[in-house]
């Protein structure tokens, strides 16, 4: 067998004997203890067994069957994929709306999907709003201009020490400046309040904030009937690519001043 039908196979294996590998996972067993958590069919363990034996992915040192190294990484890459596929599934009405490669995966893993209910369309941002009150800095794209945002991070900045930087495209800021030209020169004015503004789209409602809750980050997707769909996600991984992400453009954009 190549290396290819190698790969191959142990996909297949991985695929169908994945409850073998998640109960060892938890601690070794016997294969009786295996058989009692797994399936009545002891034949069907034994071939189990043999497949992931096979393939390296688990092994008998003594009278206990245990992962591998090969079989805790393939067994943590299937429940990656899964979860993944889980999320992409049940936020693809959400995802369908945004910019076509512009969110990855490592985003989208392990993130709550909270869906618009268009009898509360703003309820889904309660979250959002929720880690924002509680950090002690905050970055985020604006692409909206929802006044009642606004007016809490003035609030919030104001009040409570909040340190915020805010990044509008042009034609965001133009409308923010003709509909609302008092709350414009109010957040300018805040000190604490940085604001930036870019020639070019942004691909989504981006934040992310730190402090004692630790770091959180959002993305909240509208569309020409309202706000969609937002996702939250505190992973390491999620927070990084939020970072970079917002980073990428905060470097393109222009700060805004009073004037």
């Amino acid at each position: 067998m190549d290396e290819q039908d190698e790969s191959k196979e142990l996909r297949r294996v991985v695929e169908k004997r994945h409850g073998v590998l998640e109960t060892l996972a938890k601690r070794p067993q016997t294969k009786p203890e295996i058989v009692e958590n797994i399936s009545p069919s002891r034949p069907t363990i034994n071939r189990a067994i043999r497949n992931l034996i096979d393939l390296d992915c688990i092994e008998r040192p003594d009278n206990e069957y245990e992962l591998t190294s090969v079989g805790m990484i393939a067994l943590r890459e299937y429940q990656k994929y899964h979860e993944t596929i889980e999320k992409v599934n049940r936020s693809s009405d959400i995802l369908l709306e945004l910019p076509k490669g512009s969110i990855t995966s490592r985003f989208l893993r392990g993130s709550q999907v909270d869906h618009t209910n268009p009898s509360a369309p703003e309820a889904s941002l309660e979250t959002s709003i929720s880690y924002i009150k509680n950090s002690s800095e905050l970055s985020t794209f604006v692409t909206v201009i929802k006044p009642f945002y606004l007016d809490g991070i003035v609030e919030l900045t104001r009040d409570e020490g909040l340190n915020t930087e805010i990044i509008m495209e042009e034609n965001t800021l133009e409308a923010f400046q003709e509909f609302f030209p008092a709350r414009f020169d109010q957040i300018v004015a805040t000190e604490d309040i940085s604001m930036y503004v870019l020639d070019a789209n942004l691909p989504f409602g981006l934040w992310f904030v730190n402090g004692d809750i630790g770091d959180v980050a959002g993305i909240a997707v509208h569309t020409s009937g309202g706000l969609k769909g937002v996702l939250i996600n505190d992973s390491d991984v999620a927070v990084t690519w939020a970072h970079d992400t917002y980073s990428e453009y905060r470097e393109r954009a222009d700060p805004i001043t009073q004037g």
